[in-house]
Parts: structure tokens; sequence; C-alpha cells
């Protein structure tokens, strides 16, 4: 069997919920996963050491609701960029300043959106990130301070958390 949508979580509950495994019953199973880019020759089978052999993967979402205004008047509005770029430095600094350095975990920022016009400060910025750790306590630390330090910016800009939003997808396994 393929798995699709193995990135995001989605593939291998469609697949089970569609009997895959109970016709025929399955008794045993293999799992392959590519790992890219490894300096391996090409037919290079690795065997991981029993136990955890890949970090868990937390997705998230953290949506800064601001409220938008022409940029001659940035008094009038609440700079959701501002507080974005805040946020962003801040949980760029877990892992370099409050993990021990033999802690295993990745924190990313991949995407930020926010805004169509260079002279508008926008309504809204998304920031869309991943979590991958080995240690489940680790994983949980990172996943509160995600919380904290995205609640503590609306703070100390100024608003309550109903100004300055903020929503997680995969923080709930």
């Amino acid at each position: 069997m393929f798995q699709p949508a193995e990135e995001i979580f989605e593939g291998a509950k469609d697949m089970l919920q569609a009997g895959l495994l109970e016709n025929p019953k399955v008794n045993a199973a293999l799992m392959i996963h590519v790992i890219a880019p490894m300096p391996l020759s090409p037919g290079t089978i690795v065997v991981s050491e029993p136990g955890v052999s890949a970090p868990a993967a937390d997705y998230f979402e953290i949506m800064v609701q601001g409220k938008g205004c022409h940029g001659s008047m940035p008094g009038t509005g609440i700079d959701p960029v501002n507080a974005a770029a805040h946020i962003l430095i801040f949980l760029q600094e877990i892992q370099t300043r409050e993990l021990s350095a033999g802690d295993r975990a990745v924190l990313t920022i991949g995407t930020i959106h926010g805004g169509t016009a260079a002279n508008v400060i926008p309504d809204t910025v998304v920031m869309g990130g991943t979590l991958r750790t080995y240690d489940e306590e680790i994983r949980r630390y990172i996943k509160e301070r995600i919380t904290q330090i995205a609640e503590g910016i609306a703070c100390a800009k100024g608003h309550s958390i109903c100004g300055l939003w903020q929503r997680m997808s995969g923080f709930n396994q």
C-alpha cells in the first residue's frame, strides 16, 4: 500500500476507515519512508534500531488578528505584522535559549501571509509552522511555550488575546 496525504496526517486514517487492513486481513506490516537528501547510494536500505526512529510532527497555525489601517496612520489600527514579527523571533529563541544542546527538536515557521498592499497595515497575519521532537516531555514544553509566547506578545503589545488571536491545529494529539 502507498499512503497518500502522509505529510498532512490524513492518508492512514482514510485508508483504515476504508477497510484496507481487513480484506485481506493483515497480520503484519512494514513501514518504509523516503529520507531525502541523504548521501546514500541508490538501492541502499537503512534499518533503524528498536525504539523511536522518527520525530513526532505537529503542524500549527497562529493567526494574529489586528485592525487594518492606512500605513500613514498607524495609530488608528493594530499592527498584526509587527506582532507576528515579535512572535517569530521569540519562537526561534525557544530552541537556542530554553533547551539543552542535546534536546532534539526543530521548530520551523515556514509561512507568513498578511496584507496585499505595501502602504496598508492588514487586519490579519497568518503564520504556519511545524514542530518536530523525539521526546514527549520536550514536545509538551515547546507546545506550551508557543501558546505562552503568542499570548504574551498580545499582552505586551497592549491588546487582549481577543485582539491578537491564535489558533493551533495538530496540537491536541
